[in-house]
């Protein structure tokens, strides 16, 4: 009697977060609606021309983690995109919007990490700034019961010298 109750609270738990996730997302990737392909963008910092090589590396899959938020729910789940940098799935109608996984920390945790101390050749824009990006989306969009494909194409862009810290200003001197 005690595992016949005990399976019937597990499978009403399992049934209602399997219900509550199936609200805005079907994870069978056969069947998608929305498409999103991620590149990482490195710039050509040197002071010598880019050699042919070097311009067609600068965009490359970004093979990474991130988190797709429900902006309607507030849900969040984890989402990888594969060796070409595209991830697939099938989302219910509603508002969404892609975050990197790295920002989903406190924003104390954030500061802490990416906070550099202005120097001779890095200057920092402030904690504004670093809020701002702390809160800022890859990307956001909108399924309609009418969305048949969606393809997103989102770039994370590096900077020189700074890498993915938009709250950094290189102030140093230029490459040879």
């Amino acid at each position: 009697m005690k595992k016949q109750q005990f399976l019937i609270v597990m499978l009403s738990i399992w049934g209602s977060f399997h219900l509550h996730a199936q609200h805005y997302f079907y994870p069978d990737t056969d069947q998608w609606n929305w498409q999103m392909k991620v590149l990482h963008y490195r710039p050509h910092c040197g002071g010598m021309a880019p050699n042919p090589e070097q311009l067609r590396n600068r965009y490359q899959p970004e093979i990474d983690s991130f988190v797709l938020i429900n902006l309607t729910g507030k849900d969040t789940i984890p989402v990888q995109t594969d060796s070409n940098g595209i991830v697939r799935l099938y989302l219910y109608p509603g508002q969404y919007a892609v975050r990197e996984k790295y920002k989903m920390v406190p924003f104390r945790v954030f500061y802490e990490q990416h906070y550099r101390k202005s120097d001779n050749f890095l200057k920092t824009q402030g904690i504004d700034c670093y809020k701002k990006w702390w809160k800022s989306n890859l990307t956001q969009f909108e399924i309609t019961p009418h969305t048949e494909q969606l393809r997103l194409k989102v770039v994370v862009a590096e900077g020189c010298f700074v890498g993915l810290n938009p709250c950094l200003k290189f102030i140093g001197p230029p490459p040879p």
